[in-house]
């Protein structure tokens, strides 16, 4: 094994990754693509967020579709 994966993780990441494998979101399971996301501190309106929210819903379903018509 690797050092790396000794390593003291993000606590709050690894609960996100678990709990995206629980519900089969293979994008969010990522725990560097997570630390990335929250490695920068930036303020966000009401609006923004709901965006944002609307993206990653978005893309679940594109996500869903995709594995249905495999």
């Amino acid at each position: 094994m690797a050092y790396e994966e000794f390593q003291n993780k993000n606590l709050d990441m690894l609960k996100i990754a678990q709990k995206a494998k629980i519900f089969g979101i293979q994008t969010l399971q990522n725990e560097t693509l997570l630390s990335s996301f929250f490695a920068t501190k930036i303020s966000l309106t009401q609006s923004e967020r709901e965006n944002i929210a609307k993206i990653f819903t978005s893309l679940m379903q594109i996500e869903q579709n995709a594995q249905l018509s495999k």
